[in-house]
């Protein structure tokens, strides 16, 4: 099993509370990324961290109506996943879960 695949599999056991969580701990991190790219003559790179952001808040909003359907959140985190294996930023990306994995749920 891949690092994304693994990553699409956790993603995809998560309650909805962890879910928000997890992407709003990954755009937090996707911000510090930003960061390395300041003053960088390759604004593509910086340009791909505004988008995931744009990705990831846009859809916390959806989550947070409670308006998400199972095969829309599906196709979300494979974008996600997608989006952070092709910059590099599985690393980055696997960072997020420690957010769930020290918050167990409570019933």
């Amino acid at each position: 099993m891949s690092g994304a695949d693994e990553c699409r599999r956790l993603i995809a056991g998560m309650s909805m509370g962890e879910k928000i969580k997890f992407y709003l701990s990954y755009a937090h991190r996707i911000t510090i990324t930003a960061r390395e790219f300041y003053g960088d003559l390759d604004s593509l790179r910086l340009s791909g961290c505004n988008e995931t952001l744009h990705r990831l808040t846009g859809h916390l909003l959806t989550l947070q109506s409670g308006n998400v359907d199972s095969a829309t959140e599906e196709s979300f985190a494979d974008m996600i996943v997608a989006g952070a294996e092709a910059r590099g930023w599985l690393p980055t990306l696997r960072l997020s879960f420690a957010v769930i994995q020290s918050n167990p749920r409570r019933s």
